[in-house]
């Protein structure tokens, strides 16, 4: 007999770029951390929801996160949905220079090993981050209610930077 009863469990955890994946893209540091999130459902069947605060994840990494949260949460792989909230305070994973239409440009066999390295610190990061959320969501799950409601936040936020080009917002 199937259990249809509502449970769910969320984590979060930040994601902690070391200072060795520095400069990158124009980024010197991280001033307020990204967070990676899990929310874990189930109803009959077992599903996640993964929120990166980054800019994108490629396709591998993508399918690297799915992989992990199927093997913590003990969610098919099929029913894990991962996105990013595109916010364009962090670097992009680290990847080669490309030209035009998407041709990799080239680069020296040094600047590759350095490539290489910052990708997998970066990977890294992420991955750990998803890791530590993904056990926090299995550690507390619980019996849940669903409700929908309607509400209005008047607040708005964000933080005026200023460059030697002019202000970026």
């Amino acid at each position: 007999m199937q259990n249809n009863q509502l449970s769910a469990g969320a984590g979060k955890a930040e994601i902690h770029f070391p200072e060795a994946i520095f400069p990158l893209e124009g980024f010197q540091g991280v001033h307020d951390a990204p967070a990676a999130r899990v929310l874990l459902l189930h109803c009959g069947e077992r599903a996640a929801i993964v929120c990166l605060e980054l800019v994108m994840l490629p396709p591998g990494g993508i399918d690297a996160v799915r992989q992990m949260v199927c093997e913590i949460t003990n969610t098919e792989y099929e029913h894990i949905w991962v996105h990013t909230t595109h916010a364009i305070t962090t670097p992009h994973e680290p990847h080669a220079p490309v030209g035009m239409g998407g041709v990799p440009l080239e680069i020296s066999g040094e600047e590759r090993k350095n490539l290489e390295r910052k990708t997998a610190l970066y990977r890294k990061a992420v991955q750990d981050a998803v890791s530590q959320a993904a056990r926090e969501a299995v550690r507390t799950v619980r019996a849940a209610r669903m409700g929908v409601g309607a509400g209005a936040c008047h607040v708005n936020g964000n933080r005026d930077v200023c460059t030697d080009y002019g202000w970026w917002i």
